[in-house]
């Protein structure tokens, strides 16, 4: 980072043989994991057609199945809420084919018809209409009567979010996760009755049901005043998720139907006193699998946030992995770095590398990672983001010592490698790329290009010590170094590891900017310069917009050019859901969805990059200095005073 804390039993089978006894028959369930090649199987559906399932025929691939639960508010909310369906439409990527069941036969085509409702009000032209419909699957029974996909949801279950009150566990619609505070999985509290929409001291560190004549707005003010642990709100069929555009509440937001409510009124009444609650969940049949296109089977992720959108998200991922897997496979000189290797806290090994000429032949060089968990499904990993990076430290980098051939041109990379004050990795000279896990997933796969870094790799003895840190949790990374496209141009010759003298010194006032000149000189023979800076605000600027600025002999450069998107639309509610066409992870286990400033949940740290030879006087001494700007969410309100 540039820049201070804006950073981002032994079992033992004992066996009796007993004369003339036999031992039953074994039974193995079959085990569905992520990436297995999905079973053949077809499904009836409502226009009496058939849709065919099968491994080795694409052309419905990638699929998405969505198995709606009337008795579960989650799913109901998502087929009911008019933004939500209307974001569905708007996102979903065009190739990608849709299986709607229900645990109800019959209950799809309500469906169906509110897509349609939707699409209207968007516009959709008949043509557009009928190539979506076209991908939109509908079952003509329910979901348990289609065998190979129940067997699979029956194994990937998700949870029906309920309220126990008096012996009775009612079904409940938690309000919008990041918005309000959410219940641990099972939390047990006590339930009391709003008489008059009025609460009174007595209310105080407790939860407090809310009957349908009383106005939100005024119950949420009121509740955080008085100290409530929480609400209940009564809601209309079907719930919606209760949400607030302009700012979240530091209590739990739940909800139960009318007739719910009522039945839990009548018993605090008759108990004249609060009521012992219990917040938790019980597992039903899953309600999400997806098939990709080469047929295997996936996880969509977590429910988390009430939307369609889940879908198509997950369509969206989908897509940049046939990308990638795409782009891997083109021509490059592979270089296996680290292999599922575990990082508790670190993984080091050595690597053998090929000789410096070999790899000066390439003019392109990409760090492709993978992390991951101990475990094969997203269960297994950990619920926390966590800053994860890979440092390299070979033999001697003087560039003299790299035999370049004379002919080529020849880059510098002017490198920013400080130190943090956060207990976080990340920031040396020696660092080839960062990133941020996904929370609680294990799909994270990302291809960064690193090129103006390979000198880091050169050595005079062929060897590289290779570390994977992060700095709590376990994880598991895979990292290769990928040497393509044949040499042309400049070749990556020198890296200047420029570091700044008050690097200790946090963005949270003017003095951040304060002293940040450097000197230096190019290596003789440079022909281009590259500027390059790692830069995530996994701090107190994690939400707050920012932007960075170099001057370079007077010339200047800043991130707002080059990378706006990635500083500038921290805070923004839906920020990081746009970069899931380029790898952020989606449908996480927390609020992944929001904007941050210079990273994402469940992504790579993009490098920024400039080319600043026009700036560099080559046989003479350079200057270079930086400072930092933080904004109001939205872009406004410029100021030096920095975050926190």
């Amino acid at each position: 980072s540039t820049w201070g804390n804006i950073r981002f039993v032994v079992v033992m089978l004992c066996v009796l043989a007993l004369v003339g006894s036999t031992l039953p028959p074994t039974v193995t369930e079959r085990v569905f994991v992520p990436n297995q090649i999905v079973p053949s199987f077809s499904v009836l559906l409502t226009d009496n057609t058939t849709l065919e399932v099968d491994p080795t025929n694409t052309t419905v691939f990638p699929l998405i199945a969505f198995s709606w639960n009337s008795a579960d508010p989650f799913t109901t909310a998502m087929v009911s809420d008019n933004s939500s369906i209307s974001s569905f439409l708007l996102t979903s990527p065009t190739n990608t084919h849709y299986l709607i069941s229900a645990t109800v036969p019959n209950q799809t085509q309500s469906i169906i018809e509110n897509l349609i409702a939707q699409m209207e009000i968007l516009s959709f032209t008949d043509q557009q209409k009928k190539q979506f419909l076209d991908r939109v699957h509908v079952a003509a029974v329910a979901t348990a009567d289609i065998p190979e996909l129940s067997d699979v949801l029956t194994q990937w279950k998700s949870p029906l979010l309920q309220l126990s009150c008096g012996g009775r566990d009612y079904a409940r619609l938690d309000g919008k996760y990041g918005w309000s505070a959410w219940p641990d999985e099972i939390e047990n509290g006590r339930l009391d009755i709003l008489e008059n929409c009025t609460f009174s001291s007595q209310h105080q560190g407790i939860y407090v049901l809310v009957g349908l004549e009383c106005s939100k707005a005024d119950a949420l003010e009121q509740g955080q005043a008085v100290g409530v642990r929480g609400l209940v709100f009564a809601q209309n069929t079907p719930m919606l998720p209760i949400s607030d555009q302009t700012d979240g509440v530091n209590l739990v937001v739940t909800s139960v139907t009318v007739s719910d409510a009522a039945q839990i009124t009548q018993y605090i009444h008759n108990l004249k006193q609060p009521a012992n609650i219990t917040l938790g969940y019980s597992n039903i049949l899953g309600e999400f699998a997806s098939i990709d296109k080469l047929g295997r089977l996936q996880e969509i992720g977590w429910e988390k946030y009430a939307t369609l959108q889940m879908l198509s998200w997950h369509a969206q991922w989908l897509n940049y992995l046939e990308n990638l897997e795409t782009k891997l496979a083109e021509p490059a000189m592979v270089i296996p770095v680290k292999t599922n290797a575990v990082m508790n806290f670190e993984h080091t090994n050595v690597v053998s590398m090929p000789p410096n000429r070999e790899m000066m032949e390439y003019s392109a060089l990409d760090l492709d990672v993978s992390i991951g968990c101990l475990g094969p499904q997203d269960r297994d990993c950990n619920v926390w983001d966590r800053c994860v990076t890979l440092t390299v430290q070979c033999g001697s980098t003087n560039p003299r010592e790299h035999g370049h051939h004379n002919r080529h041109r020849k880059t510098t990379t002017l490198h920013f490698g400080n130190s943090s004050r956060l207990d976080e990795p990340g920031g040396g000279g020696d660092e080839l790329g960062r990133w941020t896990t996904a929370f609680q997933r294990r799909v994270g796969h990302w291809v960064t290009d690193i090129t103006p870094m390979m000198p880091l790799l050169f050595s005079s003895n062929g060897v590289c010590r290779f570390t994977a840190t992060t700095d709590f949790d376990i994880w598991t990374i895979t990292a290769n170094l990928r040497f393509r496209k044949p040499l042309s141009g400049a070749v990556p010759f020198a890296v200047l590891n420029l570091k700044w003298p008050n690097q200790q010194i946090n963005f949270d006032s003017s003095l951040y900017n304060v002293n940040r000149t450097l000197s230096f000189t190019v290596p003789n023979g440079t022909a281009r310069v590259i500027l390059r800076a790692v830069i995530s605000g996994h701090g107190d600027c994690e939400f707050q917009p920012t932007s960075h600025h170099y001057v370079i002999n007077g010339v200047h450069f800043n991130s707002s050019e080059i990378a706006f998107d990635q500083f500038m639309k921290a805070g923004s509610g839906y920020g990081c859901t746009e970069k899931v066409p380029i790898g952020a992870v989606p449908n996480e286990h927390g609020t992944w969805y929001f904007g941050r400033n210079g990273w994402c949940n469940g992504l790579d740290v993009q490098p920024l990059y400039w080319d600043v030879t026009k700036a560099i006087q080559m046989n003479r001494t350079n200057t270079i200095q930086y400072s930092a700007l933080s904004y109001d969410v939205g872009g406004g309100g410029a100021t030096d005073q920095g975050c926190g």
